[in-house]
């Protein structure tokens, strides 16, 4: 319980001392005695009592003397007078003596309770309101603060005056002699001076110098980590202002207080007092944090408002500096005003800018100031700080050269020497493209700030636009004078039709257009596999150089083969070029690191390539230089190939005219070569008008035969020696004409003795050409041989020429292997067609007939000589009015001749002319696969219908004479089987026979049946019948077959199986002939499937196995009467052939459709649709 709430018992009788206390320390109370009213005062005076119970007669004072005296000290306590002399006098003092309550002994001790419970309650009441009073004093007093800081705040923007005003409002709050203010400075983690109120003289100079490190204070982690003012009274003697600043100048007592702005440490406020000792309670201190962070909030709007006028300011530097790079197109005018502008924009001593030209950096504009700072005309990428942006593409900042650990001290080493130890670069950066970098130098250390920074970087991307804008425009007025230049140098290459000149044009032009200081001319070989110098411009002379064309030519031959020009700018190009190969290297002016190697390409022939390159004056090579290179390359090229053309061109006109007479003889043997197609006549008289055309002696032509040899040999000057001993001869000219398919120009004879022919010397041959004729399919059709009696040369105009008459020849005795070829199909065919035992007709798409044999003639009646044209609708006609019983027959050939492309066949009966004509009919198409009309064939079967109706005749009788003798047969087998003494060997007999009989039995059942359905006499009971059902009935019954085979059985859609129209009987036989040969011709250990189910409208029953299958060829007859395919035999089942075709007349009697679908080797499919019930 706290002193507040202790009573202290002021009475010298025991007994109500304790009765007293006792019952106070039972109501929760901490109670002292004391006897004598000395001691009771001291008691008061020294300790912390809420309350006295005070008796007013003591021994050795009266009790009113000691209230009264209590009364004095600061905190007095409340006072009860306990008296058992109660009188009116009494009763007056206590209330005089402001005595909270007056009892009378004995004590109503309940009464008592009671107010002493009041008295602290009222204590407690006026302590708090006390508090109370105290809190809102302290508010008062800091809301009066803070109104006065605001007001020297809000009464200006700049952020100095209102640091100062500030300074003033605190030492004025705290009652204080000197304030100074201080900011952080990031860039040396110090704390600044900013800003004084009220420093004596003497002190000025020592506080501006001072700043104050964060670091090694004493205090650092309660004011700058835990935001706490810091205070001492004595300051001298106070270990944590040991700081210089703190001793510099003597004061008593000192604060720091942190300057917060937006919840982070800025700076700090130090108040002074010189003499006087100043503490500072808690509520002090915390009236001052809360001034600290308003103020705070004040300088933050202040800082805000000054960054934006700064930024405004800014921006409109900015926007004055883009009007005027707007109005400026000259690239140096554009890059001088970048620098200065940069320089003004942050207040910086010097500015200069570099820019990317090949592998280095060049100065391109910089302040006077910056000159001795950017004395280096070229750099490289990476070196010193300029380089250092350009290499990484970042802005660099040093804001202290001298205290700089993180760049090279050989890069910063100039500037400091110059007083410069402030740095800025920035990249100049075009659509991702690195162009320089615009640097900034200060005198002195500094702090950039990050506005700052990103004012420069805007300033930077202005300025690469304004460089870009300025390159671009130069590069416009430059591409037009180019173009000029280029046409000029264009019409120079066209003022000569001689190669020299043109050559020695073009490099003139290269080296005074484009600026090349070397130019060498590379052109192709005439056999195409290397590169030939002809001219080096620079080089003194045409040295003889030829480069191979192939890899290790280097960029010669990568233009050459990409078509396209080859640039080594810089190291990194070189780097993917292929250099030489050391071969080559010997020759100086092909050891260059920077050059450009063009294309010659003319239409679609590359003719050589252009190497250019600087190395005598060793400028770099602009980029912007290889389009206009190129471009007077492809002059070059076609100027190159107009010469050749034009030489060309006068070499076969001088050609033209020597051999003109020559041409007009070679035309007179083509014509004879066009005009007949007979082979034999028509060489003779061209080789006469070839050997008059050539001059020579004797011509003569050997035509070859299908393996090689030669078939006949025509022309003259051929003995009948000769003829033999070319067919025998081996090694002479024809066989080698003939294996290498090239022309054999034989100047003189005697050189080539082992070819020419003995006779030929005889004759006083001098030279021989032979030229091989080839047919378009590369077939070596023969060789054409000219003999001259006196020496040829055979210039190529000669070989040009007798290789055209050679490739005429070959395509004149093709065209007459054509004609006789066709010729003699032409007689095979009209030799078939007209002996052929079948009638045919060939009818257009009109209808009209176009070709007719006799056989159609005596088959349907009519003149087959004049039927040709004849509408084949009015051959029916008259057949059908001659034979109206063909009526059916004769409607399905109309409706085929209307619709060709469907095809079919059919059957005319023509009773009355004894005969039966059974009539094919296909559609013929031409190469595109269009119909062209229908091709009718006609085919007498009369005698096969004859004998198929005796087959069937004979086959009724015997199955009806069979049928009771097999009956008989089967029944005594039976009855012999019955008997109980057989033996078990005569028992295999019997059955052996039984089984016999019943196929004899079921044979002639089928035969019956086939005969009853081909009659019409078999009666039929239509009724709806579960397919389903029959199904199962059939398998019940072939179960032991399928257990004796091994396979698996199926039926797939028996659920959903639908009902048809039929004889259930007669389909059950088709239901078992198609089950029992599945099973039957599956081998051991396959499957059958049964799938039933709909298709277009109808129902659908098909049954699958893993068979044997049929063969293609069988597949057409499988449904004739005792047809069994070819491979049947091979499966150990008995059949009569007669099964399928009873399948096919009973689906066809109800009105269905059957058929096989089979791939041999790999099974069948046997499928039938018959109408529905429904």
């Amino acid at each position: 319980m706290s002193g507040e709430e202790a009573i202290l018992l002021v009475d010298d009788d025991r007994g109500v001392t304790e009765t007293l206390r006792d019952f106070l320390r039972g109501e929760g109370y901490a109670v002292e005695v004391a006897r004598t009213g000395a001691e009771g005062f001291r008691k008061i005076r020294d300790g912390a009592f809420g309350l006295v119970l005070l008796d007013l007669v003591l021994p050795d004072v009266k009790g009113v003397t000691v209230m009264r005296d209590a009364q004095e000290l600061d905190a007095p306590p409340e006072f009860i007078i306990v008296t058992d002399r109660a009188t009116l006098d009494s009763a007056v003092e206590a209330v005089e003596g402001s005595a909270a309550g007056y009892l009378s002994k004995p004590v109503d001790l309940p009464r008592l309770g009671r107010i002493v419970r009041r008295v602290f309650e009222r204590r407690q009441l006026l302590r708090e309101n006390a508090r109370l009073q105290e809190q809102l004093t302290g508010r008062l007093a800091e809301s009066e603060a803070l109104v006065e800081i605001s007001n020297a705040v809000s009464s200006t923007l700049d952020t100095r005056e209102a640091l100062r005003r500030i300074c003033r409002a605190l030492a004025k709050l705290l009652g204080g002699d000197t304030a100074a203010a201080y900011l952080h400075d990031p860039g040396t983690d110090r704390l600044v001076p900013t800003a004084a109120y009220h420093v004596p003289k003497e002190y000025v100079a020592t506080l501006a110098a001072a700043t104050l490190p964060l670091r090694e204070q004493g205090f650092h982690d309660t004011v700058w980590t835990k935001r706490r003012p810091v205070w001492s009274d004595d300051v001298g003697r106070d270990p944590r202002f040991s700081h210089e600043m703190f001793r510099g100048f003597p004061h008593q007592s000192g604060l720091l207080l942190p300057l917060l702005i937006e919840d982070k440490v800025a700076g700090g406020f130090y108040v002074v007092w010189w003499k006087a000792r100043r503490s500072f309670a808690e509520r002090e201190l915390r009236m001052l944090d809360q001034v600290c962070k308003q103020v705070g909030l004040l300088l933050r709007n202040a800082n805000l408002y000054e960054q934006a006028e700064r930024n405004r300011q800014r921006l409109e530097v900015l926007n004055d500096v883009s009007r005027q790079l707007a109005a400026v197109h000259d690239t140096d005018e554009v890059l001088t005003l970048i620098v200065h502008q940069a320089a003004r924009l942050v207040k910086a001593e010097a500015a200069g800018l570099r820019l990317l030209e090949g592998d280095d950096l060049v100065v391109g504009a910089r302040t006077e100031s910056a000159a001795p700072l950017m004395t280096r005309p070229r750099i490289k990428p990476g070196e010193s700080l300029s380089g250092k942006v350009v290499a990484t593409g970042e802005t660099v900042v040093v804001e202290d050269l001298s205290q700089d650990t993180t760049y090279d001290p050989a890069h910063k080493r100039g500037a400091m020497e110059r007083g410069y130890h402030g740095f800025v670069g920035v990249p100049l950066k075009s659509h991702g493209r690195i162009l320089g970098t615009l640097n900034i130098y200060t005198q002195g250390a500094r702090h950039f700030l990050p506005d700052e920074i990103a004012l420069l970087e805007a300033l930077a991307d202005q300025a690469s636009t304004a460089i870009e804008k300025a390159r671009l425009f130069r590069e416009t007025v430059e591409g037009q004078e180019l173009l000029a230049r280029l046409y000029r140098a264009a019409i120079s290459m066209q003022s000569s039709w001689d190669r020299d000149e043109r050559l020695r044009a073009f490099t003139r032009a290269a080296r005074e257009v484009v600026g090349f200081d070397r130019v060498n001319v590379f052109l192709l070989t005439p056999d195409g596999t290397g590169l030939e110098l002809v001219t080096a411009e620079g080089g003194g002379g045409v040295p003889a150089l030829l480069l191979p064309l192939e890899p290790g030519a280097g960029a010669y031959h990568q233009a050459f083969e990409s078509r396209r020009p080859v640039a080594v700018l810089s190291d990194e190009d070189l780097g993917r070029v292929r250099p030489l190969d050391r071969a080559h290297l010997r020759h100086a002016y092909l050891r260059s690191r920077r050059f450009v190697v063009a294309p010659l390409v003319a239409g679609d022939r590359v003719i050589g390539v252009v190497g250019a390159d600087n190395k005598p004056s060793r400028r770099p090579i602009n980029a912007l230089s290889i389009e206009p290179f190129s471009m007077l390359c492809q002059n070059l090229a076609i100027a190159l190939e107009e010469s050749r053309l034009y030489a060309e061109t006068r070499a076969r006109e001088q050609e033209a005219s020597t051999l003109s007479r020559g041409l007009a003889l070679l035309n007179q043997a083509t014509r004879a070569l066009q005009r007949t197609l007979e082979v034999d006549r028509m060489l003779v008289g061209a080789l006469d008008e070839l050997a008059r055309a050539f001059g020579a002696d004797a011509a003569l032509v050997n035509l070859f035969a299908a393996d090689g040899s030669v078939l006949r040999s025509i022309g003259h000057w051929l003995s009948e020696e000769q003829r033999r001993a070319l067919h025998a001869r081996r090694g002479g000219i024809t066989a080698h004409v003939r294996e290498t398919r090239q022309p054999l120009l034989i100047r003189d004879v005697e050189e080539r003795r082992d070819m020419v022919h003995p006779e030929n010397f005889t004759r006083g041959v001098k030279s021989i050409a032979a030229l091989p004729v080839i047919g378009q399919q590369g077939r070596a059709l023969g060789v054409l041989l000219l003999y001259y009696k006196t020496p040829q040369l055979f210039p190529d105009t000669v070989v040009r020429l007798l290789t055209s008459y050679a490739d005429q020849l070959a395509a004149a005795l093709e065209n007459a292997q054509i004609y006789e070829e066709a010729q003699t199909q032409r007689v095979r065919l009209a030799q078939i067609f007209d002996s052929t035992s079948d009638g045919i007709l060939l009818v257009g798409r009109g209808g009209d007939i176009q070709a007719v044999n006799e056989r159609a003639g005596d088959l349907l009646g009519f003149d087959a000589g004049r039927a040709v044209g004849t509408p084949l609708a009015d051959i029916l006609a008259k057949l059908g009015r001659s034979a109206p019983e063909a009526e059916p027959g004769l409607a399905a050939l109309r409706a085929l001749r209307d619709d060709p492309e469907r095809g079919g066949a059919g059957a005319l009966d023509l009773r009355r002319h004894g005969r039966v004509i059974h009539w094919v009919g296909q559609p013929p198409r031409d190469a595109a696969g269009a119909t062209i009309g229908l091709t009718l064939t006609l085919q007498d079967v009369t005698h096969e219908r004859e004998v198929s109706q005796l087959k069937s005749d004979f086959v009724s009788f015997v199955t009806h004479q069979l049928r009771t003798p097999l009956s008989g047969i089967k029944w005594m087998l039976e009855l012999a089987g019955q008997t109980s003494d057989i033996s078990e060997e005569l028992m295999s007999y019997l059955r052996d026979a039984g089984d016999s009989a019943d196929r004899l039995i079921g044979l002639v059942n089928d035969l019956l049946d086939a005969s009853r359905l081909e009659s019409g006499t078999l009666k039929m009971k239509p009724e709806p019948t579960g397919l389903t059902d029959l199904t199962q009935s059939v398998l019940d019954e072939l179960a032991p077959l399928l257990r004796a085979r091994g396979h698996r059985m199926s039926v797939v859609g028996a659920e959903t199986a639908p009902r048809v129209l039929a004889d259930p009987q007669l389909l059950r036989q088709v239901i078992l002939n198609l089950t029992s040969n599945a099973i039957k011709y599956t081998p051991t250990g396959g499957s059958v499937t049964v799938r039933i189910g709909r298709e277009d409208g109808a129902a659908r029953w098909a049954i699958t196995d893993t068979g044997v299958g049929i063969p293609r060829v069988a597949q057409s007859r499988l449904f004739e009467k005792f047809f069994r395919a070819e491979n049947a035999p091979t499966i150990e089942t008995e059949g009569t052939g007669l099964g399928l075709y009873l399948v096919r007349l009973i689906v066809e009697r109800l009105g269905g459709r059957v058929w096989c679908e089979s791939e041999e080797g790999r099974g069948s499919t046997f499928l039938f649709t018959l109408p529905l019930s429904e």
